[in-house]
């Protein structure tokens, strides 16, 4: 029984906990991959991890969250739920258990290839729990600002697709994250508002069920699709101020990974 698993921080990505595991457990990357999905050589989603049975068989019965509680709280799933028939969820659920998500019908909506953070969350996280940790909010297709702080999310070198299970020491936040200076939004400009507008809805829409926040299908892939547009405007207007971001999105590699749902 594994009694040692950390407790999950508020807005964690499971993958980030995983993480904090390979660390607190100082043991070979091997051998803490073969106690953790029973197998060292698996390659893992960030968004969304698989073989959570192992995980299930081997944590006590008293930890929470369950396993079911971090998918639906620690994942993208409830996300890309939003872009799949609704009968699909609970095969899904299923599903990550033992092999990876069927990612087909959430194509259209390509994710960044490195995992993101806010410069100020980091902040407040070594405050609060004394380390950094991945965010699952930052990790949404469409989420460009960190919609509590309005800055800008930035790009870490840590694949988000693609981590080997013997890399998740390296993937750790508390190792690999040396946060960058925040690059406030300008709220005087109505293409940033905008893009803090689609953030926080897009937040939202994995928030608890909730009927002021629920969006179909469509609603999503639009917002989606408008962030790609103001991110291509945004990225050629010159800086207002000292204190606004120079080039904003230009150079970023998040911007490239996002295409348009017309293709």
């Amino acid at each position: 029984m594994l009694s040692t698993f950390p407790h999950v921080y508020p807005d964690e990505l499971l993958i980030s906990v995983y993480a904090r595991f390979f660390l607190r457990l100082r043991a070979t990357p091997e051998m803490t991959a073969r106690l953790l999905f029973g197998c060292s050589t698996i390659l893992l989603k960030g968004d969304l991890p698989h073989r959570l049975s192992h995980l299930a068989a081997i944590l006590p019965p008293w930890y929470r969250p369950t396993v079911r509680e971090m998918i639906e709280q620690h994942t993208l799933l409830p996300f890309y739920k939003l872009c799949r028939p609704y009968y699909e969820y609970e095969k899904h659920i299923m599903g990550m258990r033992t092999h990876p998500y069927d990612r087909g019908t959430i194509s259209q909506l390509r994710t960044v290839s490195t995992l993101r953070y806010c410069a100020l969350c980091c902040q407040e996280d070594r405050d609060q729990v004394g380390e950094y940790y991945w965010h699952r909010s930052h990790q949404i297709p469409g989420v460009q600002v960190c919609p509590i702080h309005q800055v800008f999310l930035e790009c870490s070198e840590i694949p988000l697709l693609k981590i080997r299970a013997t890399d998740l020491m390296s993937a750790s936040a508390a190792t690999s994250l040396q946060p960058a200076a925040p690059r406030r939004i300008n709220l005087d400009d109505q293409d940033h508002r905008r893009i803090l507008r689609i953030a926080s809805e897009l937040v939202a829409s994995i928030a608890p069920v909730s009927s002021e926040h629920s969006r179909d299908r469509c609603s999503i892939y639009q917002l989606v699709k408008e962030s790609l547009y103001l991110t291509k405007h945004c990225a050629h207007k010159p800086p207002i101020t000292i204190t606004e971001i120079p080039k904003a999105f230009i150079g970023q590699e998040w911007t490239r990974n996002l295409v348009s749902l017309n293709q």
